[in-house]
């Protein structure tokens, strides 16, 4: 896997480059999208018109799992920094509970 970020002007584009046989690509692909598509992603279209996975073209089913991937980065992003602004709060909660004295000693 080949990753890289492509800056023009004030934008990045982000590349995530796999190289491997077709077959193989093809499969893992088409795999993760039907277990995706199994677990609600993606349009499942309507009661009165469903749509089926095995309908899907690949490019479609290729979208699922970008999709997925896209949400994977930013919830794992959104996680860290969470978890960092609350070790931050924690620590100057400390400090500040060490230096109050309103309850006395």
């Amino acid at each position: 896997m080949t990753a890289k970020f492509v800056v023009k002007d004030e934008n990045v584009t982000v590349l995530f480059e796999y190289t491997a046989p077709t077959e193989k690509v093809q499969a893992a692909i088409i795999n993760a999208a039907h277990y995706l598509w199994d677990h609600g992603h993606g349009n499942h279209g309507t009661e009165e018109a469903p749509i089926e996975f095995d309908d899907l073209t690949n490019m479609q089913k290729l979208q699922i799992v970008d999709q997925h991937l896209k949400r994977v980065i930013l919830d794992t992003a959104r996680t860290y920094a969470t978890n960092s602004a609350q070790v931050v709060a924690r620590n100057q909660a400390i400090i500040d509970s060490e230096n109050d004295n309103s309850l006395g000693e």
